[in-house]
């Protein structure tokens, strides 16, 4: 579909057999690709493309990062932080731009892309936001409509975390408090200090309870008490 893409979304791309007419491509390609002219007017000016093809870069290495953060256990907090990086460009940059996303539907497949790389829970208002944006761009995109309706459930105090697991086929109960502001405020921080905690130790069966058991030392030092998936579901077993 795009540079961006197609570059960095490869494991995405390999679902979709009639979209391999291109050999992947690397970052280190970047700049000899994109060759086809620019015809959109605002862009007619040396020095404004010149951002732009700085912009498209930055996010090809943001969108690398995303994939393979997402493909390595343990990384894929990382992608709270980079994909909000992500999204200020993405919204930075106009609804259209020829040979990247030659229609406002091209650039919210993009961003659907990067968030089926995040956790969309961990930051649920986050990604409302940026999925309220792909709706304004792509307001037929049903699969966008009802994870948009999904996320507004889940921070919806009112709806409760049983009902919440009911209606959408959760099988394992979360404690509540990881639907308030309070714990997206500072999830991105106290994954940072859990990986750095946990960063000698061997994966190995049992890990999770050792990385629930820093995890709930650390919310504790930020003022949330939490309960592990282990003590919200103690009829569950957990390796």
């Amino acid at each position: 579909m795009n540079l961006i893409s197609y570059l960095v979304f490869s494991d995405i791309l390999l679902r979709f057999p009639n979209s391999m007419n291109r050999l992947p491509l690397s970052a280190v390609d970047f700049q000899t690709l994109f060759r086809k002219p620019i015809t959109n007017s605002a862009f007619k000016n040396s020095k404004t493309i010149f951002i732009i093809m700085q912009e498209i870069e930055k996010l090809s290495g943001l969108f690398k990062a995303i994939v393979e953060n997402y493909h390595t256990f343990g990384a894929e907090w990382k992608n709270m932080e980079l994909g909000k990086q992500a999204f200020e460009l993405m919204k930075s940059m106009p609804l259209t731009l020829e040979g990247e996303f030659d229609t406002p539907a091209d650039k919210a497949g993009l961003l659907s892309q990067m968030l089926e790389h995040m956790e969309e829970t961990s930051t649920p208002r986050f990604c409302i936001e940026v999925r309220e944006y792909i709706k304004s761009l792509d307001p037929d995109d049903e699969d966008n409509i009802d994870t948009l309706a999904m996320l507004k459930d889940y921070i919806d105090p009112s709806v409760k975390m049983e009902e919440y697991c009911d209606k959408y086929d959760e099988s394992i109960q979360f404690d509540p408090v990881e639907r308030s502001p309070e714990w997206e405020k500072v999830i991105y921080d106290v994954e940072k200090e859990c990986a750095e905690i946990l960063k000698d130790e061997v994966l190995r069966m049992g890990f999770c309870h050792m990385y629930w058991a820093v995890k709930k030392k650390v919310l504790a030092r930020y003022g949330i008490s939490w309960k592990s998936p282990s003590e919200m579901n103690p009829m569950t077993m957990f390796d």
